[in-house]
């Protein structure tokens, strides 16, 4: 049979009016015959019960409420007009759930039937401590329908709202029906119901006669609450808002369990951080402590050494030294015209008379010219032909042209250059043909500010020139090659002599006592001459101060 446009629009102005309701729900409609298992539907309470015309309108499993519903207390009882909108389980109310009645609003999770946990209370009361009427919006604790809690209660005749605290205060629940599982009622469907609706636009005129004689039987005995619009609308609103707030707070929910879990991110992050500078500081302690230990165990070899040096020189000087035939030249030329130094022949006589004291044969020579610096040296290459140490102690002004260092007599002149090379006496061939011996010393205190450096050319240059030496020779510089010594202004000695003299007699090795003469001289010119050697000595030690003459 075709649908008439009648029918059709009564269909589709139904589906506007309860789409709403029903679109809650994704699961199909139930069957109007057999079990309701996993469906949506309406279900009217038939029994003989005092629940009989309570209504139920959402989803079913096992013939019983289970999902999401909402159930109208509609039966002649003292919870008639209350309404609840949330969720079922197994016939009861199970989950989120809002349960409205005479104006009192109660929103709690629901277990076996009654609110239990977090929730809220708000409505209109007569409680102690407010008049009748007053309005009250607690939020607190459910337990097994006990309602504990604290928040505001608003008087009109007491003016503000003021903060109270309630507890033990008991919620009056309806019951809901008890639905018999596996078969719906006689006639499960209400009037409204959209599949009923939509049959009945589809039946004869007899059918819908008689089906609507009975609909009018079943509103008779079962009347909905007055304003049925107001009220339908109403609960639309409750649904959605109920459904709205379940949203909200699984929103809620969700975004504390993301900010846990970035809190633990950053927490894990942190330990991690924490772990890496802990691992940093302990690898940089383990570091200091390993280069402490490494300059202690430094530090102790250096002292076993330094013992080991001094045991070895204490028993060299117990065994008794063998005669050694010990010769010195010493040369002091001050008296240079036009250019005199204070010192040098002060230093030619104090050192004589120390490598006196220490057993060596000295040869003095004070103020030599060319002559008397040539006949001395010839002479004393004569003396110390067969000797086993020679020494030369030199204190005057020297220069070094190309490389080659002079020791200038008294009577060069001091303003001609070029005669360095032809009257200066080159100590290269001294040291070479005028120092006998298997061990060779050099001491030169010659490195003086000279005036030839006023009129030199590039051939000419500061200080005294480096020098290699043969095997067995030891040079030593008043200062370093390319410096100029200090002649010792208000002293009877230059500095580099001065020191000399008060560690040569030591009883230490001549590499000792020269360390120990670089140090007193660097410290007595702050730093600003530094007396230095070249040396090629071989044997053992050698103690100057040891030293018997033949």
């Amino acid at each position: 049979m075709l649908m008439t446009t009648k029918a059709r629009l009564l269909i589709l102005l139904l589906q506007s009016v309860w789409g709403g309701a029903l679109a809650q729900s994704s699961l199909p409609v139930c069957p109007k015959q057999g079990p309701w298992n996993h469906c949506q539907g309406t279900y009217i309470h038939t029994g003989s019960d005092a629940f009989s015309g309570d209504k139920y309108v959402g989803e079913f499993e096992g013939g019983k409420p289970d999902g999401r519903g909402v159930y109208y207390h509609l039966a002649p009882n003292s919870y008639r007009g209350a309404v609840y909108v949330g969720e079922f389980k197994n016939g009861l109310r199970e989950g989120q759930g809002e349960y409205t009645a005479a104006g009192s609003v109660y929103v709690a999770s629901w277990k076996s039937g009654v609110p239990n946990g977090k929730g809220s209370f708000k409505g209109k009361t007569d409680l102690a401590y407010s008049g009748a009427n007053d309005f009250v919006s607690f939020d607190g604790q459910y337990k097994n329908g006990i309602f504990s809690g604290t928040g505001k209660v608003k008087t009109a005749s007491r003016g503000p709202e003021t903060l109270q605290t309630i507890a033990g205060l008991a919620v009056n629940i309806g019951p809901v029906a008890n639905v018999i599982a596996g078969a719906p009622p006689v006639e499960p469907f209400a009037t409204e119901s959209p599949i009923a609706l939509m049959q009945l636009a589809t039946d004869d005129s007899a059918t819908r006669a008689r089906k609507e004689q009975e609909r009018l039987q079943r509103e008779a005995k079962y009347p909905e609450p007055q304003d049925q619009a107001l009220f339908k609308q109403r609960e639309l609103e409750r649904i959605a808002n109920f459904y709205e707030e379940t949203r909200l707070a699984q929103e809620r929910k969700q975004k504390e369990l993301q900010n846990q879990v970035t809190a633990l991110e950053a927490q894990r992050t942190k330990a991690d951080a924490d772990a890496a500078n802990r691992l940093q500081a302990e690898s940089l302690e383990r570091s200091r402590r390993e280069r402490l230990e490494a300059e202690k165990r430094q530090q102790d070899l250096q002292e076993q050494l330094q013992i080991a040096q001094l045991q070895l020189l204490k028993q060299q000087l117990a065994v008794p030294q063998k005669t050694l035939d010990a010769h010195a030249l010493v040369i002091g030329n001050s008296s240079y015209p036009g250019n005199i130094l204070a010192n040098p022949a002060n230093d030619a006589r104090a050192m004589s008379i120390k490598l006196r004291e220490m057993g060596f044969k000295v040869t003095e020579t004070l103020d030599a010219d060319r002559l008397r610096f040539s006949t001395t040296l010839s002479q004393f290459a004569r003396s110390a032909a067969y000797a086993d140490v020679t020494l030369l102690f030199y204190a005057g002004h020297g220069s070094q042209i190309s490389g080659i260092n002079y020791m200038l007599p008294v009577d060069l002149d001091m303003r001609d250059l070029g005669q360095v090379p032809l009257f200066g006496i080159a100590l290269n061939a001294v040291v070479e043909h005028y120092l006998p011996g298997k061990t060779k010393l050099v001491f030169l205190d010659a490195c003086r500010d000279n005036p030839l450096i006023q009129v030199a050319g590039r051939s000419a240059a500061k200080g005294l020139a480096p020098m290699a030496v043969s095997e067995g020779t030891l040079i030593a510089y008043a200062t370093k090659d390319g410096q100029v010594a200090q002649d010792g202004v208000g002293s009877k000695n230059s500095p580099f002599t001065t020191a000399l003299l008060g560690h040569i007699g030591d009883p230490d090795d001549i590499a000792v006592v020269l360390r120990k003469v670089r140090e007193e001289v660097m410290r007595s010119t702050g730093g600003k001459q530094q007396p230095w050697e070249y040396g090629s000595l071989i044997g053992g030690a050698l103690v100057l101060s040891a030293i018997k003459p033949k």
